[in-house]
Formats: C-alpha cells, sequence, structure tokens
C-alpha cells in the first residue's frame, strides 16, 4: 500500500490536475507571493513559527565549526496542519545543516490547521523555501 506522501509526489510529478473539474488541489508557495490572503496569512504564521524554532533548536555542532550555507526545502502540510512530507531539494553541501533543516520543520509541526477558505481548495500545501544558516550565529531564517 502506497503513503499518502508518496502519491502526492506521483501526482505532482505527473502534473495531475486533481479532482474534475480542472484546477490542482496540491497548491505550492515557492519565493513569489502567495497568491491569497487566506493563503498568505497561514504562510507568514507558518514562516514565523518555522524561523523561531530553528533559532531555538540552530545546530550546536555547525555554531562549533563555523558552518553556514543555505538549502532549499520543501515541506508540504495537509489541512489539519500535519506535515505529510519533508525533503532537500537542493543541499547546502553540509550534511549537519540538512539534517538540522529537516529537524526543524519536525520539530515545528504539526502546523496550524488550513482556514476553511483554503481547506476548500487545497489538498496540500507545499512550501518551497530557501533556508539559511547565517555566519557566527546570526541564526536562522527562510527567504
Amino acid at each position: 500500500m502506497r503513503d499518502y506522501a508518496q502519491t502526492v509526489r506521483e501526482i505532482a510529478r505527473a502534473g495531475d490536475d486533481g479532482p474534475p473539474g480542472g484546477s490542482s488541489r496540491v497548491h505550492r508557495v515557492t519565493g513569489v507571493a502567495p497568491t491569497t490572503p487566506e493563503l498568505s496569512y497561514y504562510f507568514e504564521a507558518w514562516r514565523r513559527k518555522v524561523e523561531r524554532v530553528g533559532n531555538l533548536n540552530y545546530p550546536d555542532a555547525a555554531r562549533d565549526r563555523n558552518l553556514y550555507g543555505s538549502l532549499r526545502l520543501l515541506v508540504a502540510i495537509v489541512p489539519d496542519g500535519t506535515l505529510s512530507d519533508v525533503r532537500v531539494l537542493e543541499s547546502s553541501g553540509h550534511r549537519i545543516l540538512d539534517d538540522a533543516a529537516l529537524r526543524i520543520v519536525r520539530l515545528a509541526a504539526p502546523f496550524a490547521p488550513f482556514p476553511p477558505e483554503m481547506r476548500r481548495n487545497t489538498d496540500v500545501l507545499e512550501i518551497v523555501r530557501t533556508w539559511q544558516f547565517r555566519k557566527s550565529g546570526d541564526g536562522f531564517r527562510t527567504l
């Protein structure tokens, strides 16, 4: 039996438009501003939570070794706020940082449930962001 995250990935790769009626139920947010007020509000709350958890859990090994860098991460969330998938799309080149980003997302989950308007239009929200671990303990942020 296939898991839900695998099915979502296959649909996304195949370019399936989702249910009859036309529009995709997998919405992806990248560096471009979200398209609706509900999505914009949800995304901003998600970003603040992840950055707060990330700064509280900045990897000691990265500080000790003065490691810094950026990576691209995909985070998939379902309507009840559950994390359905998280994976590195582009590595920072430092396994410590890549693993830390994955850990931060898992620590921050679960996220807020989708507001009603988002639930009507979205089965999976995929957030693709650049995660930046900065020099000299300047912390962590998403771009």
